[in-house]
């Protein structure tokens, strides 16, 4: 890969429709680091997935590990990410990541993520 990526990842909690993701339980900021981790709670009986956000260069993907601790059974399978469940990852990211201060901007709002690597990710929404 060459220099160490900007990774980060999203928890997002699945509703009804599976391909259809909602709001982020967790985040892990990006990092330019070999490892990035967060604490989250899950509810038993929920799906979750996990988004791992990253960015770099090349067309090499990067390799990511993934780690549950729980006393109870977990389930984790791997699966194929749509568009859309990407998209609801992204955003997900950069409205936890803004931590609630989106800016008014021009009737809509604007959510920027930043990162202690350097990365930004903003969001504008036109509601």
């Amino acid at each position: 890969l060459g220099s160490t990526a900007c990774v980060g990842f999203a928890v997002l909690r699945l509703g009804p429709d599976v391909d259809r993701s909602g709001d982020a339980v967790a985040i892990a900021h990006m990092r330019c680091r070999a490892t990035v981790s967060t604490d989250c709670w899950l509810q038993a009986g929920s799906m979750y997935l996990v988004v791992p956000l990253s960015l770099h260069e090349g067309r090499l993907p990067v390799p990511v590990v993934f780690a549950c601790v729980s006393r109870r059974l977990v389930v984790v399978s791997r699966r194929g990410l749509s568009r859309s469940a990407a998209k609801s990852a992204w955003v997900a990211y950069a409205r936890a990541g803004a931590k609630g201060d989106a800016k008014d901007f021009h009737g809509g709002k604007l959510h920027l993520a930043r990162a202690s690597g350097g990365a930004i990710v903003g969001l504008a929404e036109n509601r």
